[in-house]
């Protein structure tokens, strides 16, 4: 995956591949819990990176962020 987004990055993707490479990560957080945000979060992301829509990035961040908020609560 991330020797695809390598080769595929252009200057807008290499700002976010860290962003995304973290959201990767958290594969294994969607796995075990399943709630509503993160499975939310990972079919953008799957989207996102499926299609390189780069105007999801921001859907994303946000429903991220929702998702943290819920885990700091």
């Amino acid at each position: 995956m991330l020797k695809i987004l390598g080769d595929e990055c252009d200057a807008c993707w290499h700002c976010s591949l860290k962003f995304v490479i973290f959201v990767m990560q958290l594969d294994y957080l969607f796995v075990l819990t399943r709630n509503f945000w993160e499975m939310q979060a990972l079919v953008v992301l799957r989207a996102m990176l499926e299609y390189k829509l780069q105007y999801l990035l921001p859907l994303l961040s946000y429903l991220l962020f929702s998702f943290e908020s819920d885990l700091l609560k």
